[in-house]
Protein backbone atom coordinates (compact mmCIF):
# COMPACT_ATOMS: atom_id res chain seq x y z
CA UNK A 1 0.00 0.00 0.00
CA UNK A 2 1.20 3.51 -0.73
CA UNK A 3 0.55 5.60 2.38
CA UNK A 4 3.71 6.44 4.14
CA UNK A 5 6.02 7.14 7.12
CA UNK A 6 6.15 9.51 10.06
CA UNK A 7 7.30 12.54 12.05
CA UNK A 8 6.60 11.95 15.75
CA UNK A 9 7.70 14.61 18.24
CA UNK A 10 7.30 12.56 21.41
CA UNK A 11 10.37 12.23 23.60
CA UNK A 12 12.00 8.83 23.82
CA UNK A 13 11.37 6.84 26.97
CA UNK A 14 14.29 6.31 29.33
CA UNK A 15 15.37 2.70 29.17
CA UNK A 16 17.26 0.54 31.65
CA UNK A 17 20.83 -0.52 30.83
CA UNK A 18 20.73 -3.01 27.94
CA UNK A 19 21.75 -6.64 28.16
CA UNK A 20 24.31 -8.02 25.79
CA UNK A 21 22.70 -9.13 22.51
CA UNK A 22 22.26 -12.89 22.27
CA UNK A 23 20.21 -13.64 19.13
CA UNK A 24 21.33 -14.20 15.57
CA UNK A 25 19.49 -11.04 14.46
CA UNK A 26 21.24 -9.03 17.18
CA UNK A 27 24.65 -10.33 16.14
CA UNK A 28 23.94 -9.55 12.49
CA UNK A 29 22.90 -6.04 13.49
CA UNK A 30 26.13 -5.56 15.44
CA UNK A 31 28.16 -6.84 12.52
CA UNK A 32 26.46 -4.26 10.31
CA UNK A 33 27.26 -1.51 12.81
CA UNK A 34 30.91 -2.58 12.99
CA UNK A 35 31.72 -3.01 9.32
CA UNK A 36 31.03 -6.75 9.12
CA UNK A 37 32.81 -7.97 12.27
CA UNK A 38 32.06 -8.28 15.97
CA UNK A 39 34.47 -6.26 18.15
CA UNK A 40 35.65 -7.77 21.42
CA UNK A 41 36.16 -4.44 23.11
CA UNK A 42 34.88 -0.89 22.83
CA UNK A 43 35.94 1.12 19.80
CA UNK A 44 35.44 4.67 18.57
CA UNK A 45 31.79 4.64 17.63
CA UNK A 46 30.43 5.02 14.13
CA UNK A 47 27.07 6.47 13.14
CA UNK A 48 27.19 9.43 15.49
CA UNK A 49 27.75 7.66 18.82
CA UNK A 50 30.16 8.79 21.58
CA UNK A 51 33.87 7.93 21.08
CA UNK A 52 34.05 5.26 23.82
CA UNK A 53 30.64 3.69 23.17
CA UNK A 54 30.56 0.02 24.18
CA UNK A 55 29.12 -2.75 22.04
CA UNK A 56 26.02 -2.94 24.26
CA UNK A 57 25.51 0.83 24.19
CA UNK A 58 25.87 0.87 20.41
CA UNK A 59 23.28 -1.87 20.05
CA UNK A 60 20.88 -0.13 22.46
CA UNK A 61 21.23 3.12 20.51
CA UNK A 62 20.52 1.28 17.28
CA UNK A 63 17.38 -0.31 18.79
CA UNK A 64 16.12 3.04 20.08
CA UNK A 65 16.64 4.60 16.67
CA UNK A 66 14.67 1.81 15.01
CA UNK A 67 11.83 2.21 17.51
CA UNK A 68 11.80 5.97 16.97
CA UNK A 69 11.69 5.51 13.18
CA UNK A 70 8.70 3.16 13.49
CA UNK A 71 6.85 5.69 15.64
CA UNK A 72 7.57 8.41 13.12
CA UNK A 73 6.32 6.24 10.28
CA UNK A 74 3.03 5.38 11.97
CA UNK A 75 2.43 9.01 12.86
CA UNK A 76 2.87 10.26 9.29
CA UNK A 77 0.90 7.37 7.78
CA UNK A 78 -2.07 8.19 10.00
CA UNK A 79 -1.94 12.00 9.87
CA UNK A 80 0.17 13.48 7.07
CA UNK A 81 -2.30 12.97 4.24
CA UNK A 82 -5.56 13.39 6.16
CA UNK A 83 -5.95 17.05 5.25
CA UNK A 84 -5.06 16.52 1.61
CA UNK A 85 -7.88 15.87 -0.83
CA UNK A 86 -8.17 13.02 -3.30
CA UNK A 87 -6.93 15.15 -6.20
CA UNK A 88 -3.76 16.01 -4.32
CA UNK A 89 -3.14 12.35 -3.51
CA UNK A 90 -3.73 11.27 -7.10
CA UNK A 91 -1.26 13.88 -8.36
CA UNK A 92 1.24 12.67 -5.78
CA UNK A 93 0.80 9.08 -6.97
CA UNK A 94 1.48 10.19 -10.55
CA UNK A 95 4.56 12.12 -9.49
CA UNK A 96 5.81 9.15 -7.46
CA UNK A 97 5.60 6.94 -10.54
CA UNK A 98 7.20 9.54 -12.83
CA UNK A 99 10.18 9.96 -10.50
CA UNK A 100 10.60 6.18 -10.14
CA UNK A 101 10.84 5.81 -13.92
CA UNK A 102 13.75 8.24 -13.89
CA UNK A 103 15.81 5.44 -12.31
CA UNK A 104 15.14 2.81 -14.98
CA UNK A 105 18.48 1.26 -15.94
CA UNK A 106 20.19 1.86 -12.58
CA UNK A 107 22.07 -1.31 -11.49
CA UNK A 108 21.16 -3.24 -8.35
CA UNK A 109 24.42 -3.37 -6.35
CA UNK A 110 28.12 -2.64 -6.82
CA UNK A 111 29.14 -6.05 -5.44
CA UNK A 112 27.71 -7.74 -8.55
CA UNK A 113 29.72 -5.51 -10.89
CA UNK A 114 33.27 -5.60 -9.54
CA UNK A 115 34.76 -6.80 -12.82
CA UNK A 116 36.06 -3.77 -14.76
CA UNK A 117 34.63 -5.32 -17.93
CA UNK A 118 31.09 -5.11 -16.51
CA UNK A 119 28.84 -2.52 -18.11
CA UNK A 120 27.95 -1.27 -14.64
CA UNK A 121 31.41 -1.35 -13.07
CA UNK A 122 31.99 1.76 -10.91
CA UNK A 123 28.53 3.16 -11.72
CA UNK A 124 27.66 6.47 -10.00
CA UNK A 125 24.54 4.98 -8.39
CA UNK A 126 23.24 1.56 -7.35
CA UNK A 127 19.73 0.87 -6.01
CA UNK A 128 18.28 -2.40 -4.76
CA UNK A 129 14.52 -2.93 -4.39
CA UNK A 130 14.00 -0.98 -1.16
CA UNK A 131 16.70 1.50 -2.20
CA UNK A 132 14.57 2.55 -5.17
CA UNK A 133 11.54 3.23 -2.96
CA UNK A 134 13.69 5.16 -0.47
CA UNK A 135 15.35 7.22 -3.20
CA UNK A 136 12.05 8.27 -4.79
CA UNK A 137 10.56 9.17 -1.41
CA UNK A 138 13.64 11.22 -0.59
CA UNK A 139 13.30 13.01 -3.94
CA UNK A 140 9.70 13.84 -2.96
CA UNK A 141 10.21 14.51 0.74
CA UNK A 142 8.85 18.05 0.40
CA UNK A 143 5.68 16.72 -1.22
CA UNK A 144 5.17 13.97 1.33
CA UNK A 145 6.23 16.07 4.29
CA UNK A 146 8.69 13.59 5.80
CA UNK A 147 12.02 11.87 5.17
CA UNK A 148 11.91 8.07 5.19
CA UNK A 149 14.43 6.08 7.23
CA UNK A 150 17.25 4.02 5.76
CA UNK A 151 15.87 0.58 6.63
CA UNK A 152 14.80 -2.24 4.31
CA UNK A 153 11.53 -3.48 2.79
CA UNK A 154 10.25 -4.89 6.12
CA UNK A 155 10.61 -1.42 7.66
CA UNK A 156 8.81 0.08 4.68
CA UNK A 157 6.01 -2.47 5.15
CA UNK A 158 5.82 -1.50 8.84
CA UNK A 159 5.31 2.13 7.83
CA UNK A 160 2.01 1.46 6.03
CA UNK A 161 -1.39 1.52 7.75
CA UNK A 162 -3.26 -1.11 5.73
CA UNK A 163 -2.97 -4.10 3.40
CA UNK A 164 -4.89 -4.02 0.10
CA UNK A 165 -6.31 -6.77 -2.06
CA UNK A 166 -5.22 -6.72 -5.69
CA UNK A 167 -8.54 -5.36 -6.96
CA UNK A 168 -8.22 -2.43 -4.51
CA UNK A 169 -4.79 -1.34 -5.73
CA UNK A 170 -4.09 1.86 -7.64
CA UNK A 171 -0.98 2.91 -9.56
CA UNK A 172 1.59 4.09 -7.02
CA UNK A 173 0.74 1.47 -4.40
CA UNK A 174 3.57 -0.74 -3.18
CA UNK A 175 3.81 -4.47 -3.87
CA UNK A 176 5.51 -6.59 -1.21
CA UNK A 177 6.74 -10.08 -2.11
CA UNK A 178 6.69 -12.67 0.65
CA UNK A 179 8.80 -15.84 0.58
CA UNK A 180 11.44 -17.95 2.27
CA UNK A 181 14.97 -18.79 1.17
CA UNK A 182 15.90 -22.30 0.06
CA UNK A 183 19.36 -21.75 1.51
CA UNK A 184 19.14 -22.67 5.23
CA UNK A 185 22.06 -20.32 5.96
CA UNK A 186 20.23 -17.30 4.56
CA UNK A 187 18.98 -14.88 7.19
CA UNK A 188 15.22 -14.98 7.73
CA UNK A 189 13.54 -11.67 6.87
CA UNK A 190 10.94 -9.99 9.06
CA UNK A 191 7.42 -10.97 7.91
CA UNK A 192 9.25 -13.10 5.29
CA UNK A 193 9.20 -10.02 3.03
CA UNK A 194 11.96 -10.41 0.47
CA UNK A 195 11.16 -7.81 -2.19
CA UNK A 196 9.24 -4.61 -2.94
CA UNK A 197 8.10 -2.91 -6.17
CA UNK A 198 5.84 -0.04 -7.29
CA UNK A 199 2.52 -0.97 -8.88
CA UNK A 200 1.90 0.76 -12.23
CA UNK A 201 -1.49 -0.74 -13.07
CA UNK A 202 -2.43 -3.21 -15.83
CA UNK A 203 -0.40 -5.97 -14.11
CA UNK A 204 2.82 -3.96 -14.48
CA UNK A 205 5.30 -2.79 -11.86
CA UNK A 206 8.70 -1.15 -11.63
CA UNK A 207 11.50 -2.38 -9.40
CA UNK A 208 15.02 -3.70 -8.92
CA UNK A 209 14.31 -7.42 -9.01
CA UNK A 210 17.52 -9.05 -10.26
CA UNK A 211 20.79 -8.79 -8.34
CA UNK A 212 22.92 -8.59 -11.47
CA UNK A 213 20.30 -6.61 -13.36
CA UNK A 214 18.91 -3.09 -13.39
CA UNK A 215 15.70 -1.29 -12.42
CA UNK A 216 13.05 -1.96 -15.03
CA UNK A 217 9.32 -2.33 -15.66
Amino acid sequence: NFQLPNMDTEKENIVSPPKAPNTDDDLETLKMLNGGSLPISSKPAANGGPPDETLQQKFARFKRERQRERKLNKFVSNTALKDRDENFRNRLREKFIQISKKYIGIPYSAKYHQDPSSEHYNAPLYLDCCGLIRRVLQDLKEDFGFRIGRWNQAYQFDSLPEILEYDQMKPGDLIFVEGTYNNPKARKQKYDILHIEIFLGNEKSIGARIQKGVIKI
